[in-house]
């Protein structure tokens, strides 16, 4: 009997520890959660506040990034002139304005271009040019540099002549002569 009464004090024993052991541990855990919990609230209000301030900086921006009344596209700004002018007289426009006749390098500008320019026909900075003294010509863009991703009309071009070169209304290019009237595109 004595050892009966052992086995059962001991069994109680042993219940009493490892339910206060138990209550310990989920109290423990009550707590970490509880901390968790505040702490991922907290992050989430400050993942939210940054999200909405991040967003209105995005937003000045792109609005203080390209003048009014010009477009955003990559790291540049457009302006689409709708009088016309010569090639000439639309390249001092840009000028005045900080920048220069578009420089189209990429399939995905041309095809900015192509949108931007639906209403007309559209001076780009492109010109067929005499390069040397010995009469040489060639295709070069207005900052210098050499044609290298040509987006030209069906037939195009002829290399006969000194050109410049417009947008026409499907997005191709075209050869005019720099006095003819067009609407511009200026880029910078």
């Amino acid at each position: 009997m004595v050892l009966y009464i052992s086995v059962l004090a001991g069994i109680i024993s042993l219940t009493v520890y490892f339910s206060n052991k138990s209550t310990a541990e989920s109290n423990e855990m009550t707590a970490n959660y509880n901390q968790l919990q505040n702490s991922y609230e907290i992050l989430s209000k400050n993942h939210s506040q940054l999200t909405d301030q991040v967003n209105r900086l995005n937003n000045t921006i792109t609005r203080k990034w390209c003048p009014d009344g010009w477009t955003r596209f990559g790291c540049s700004c457009y302006f689409k002139g709708e009088e016309r002018k010569t090639w000439y007289d639309s390249r001092t426009y840009c000028q005045q304005k900080g920048a220069d006749l578009v420089i189209i390098n990429s399939k995905a500008e041309q095809e900015f271009i192509k949108e931007f320019n639906k209403n007309g026909e559209s001076w780009i900075g492109l010109q067929y040019k005499q390069i040397s003294v010995q009469w040489t010509y060639d295709w070069e863009w207005v900052d210098g540099s050499p044609l290298t991703q040509p987006f030209w009309g069906t037939g195009l071009p002829n290399n006969y002549q000194s050109y410049a070169v417009c947008c026409d209304y499907g997005g191709k290019w075209k050869q005019d002569y720099y006095d003819y009237y067009n609407n511009w595109i200026c880029e910078k």
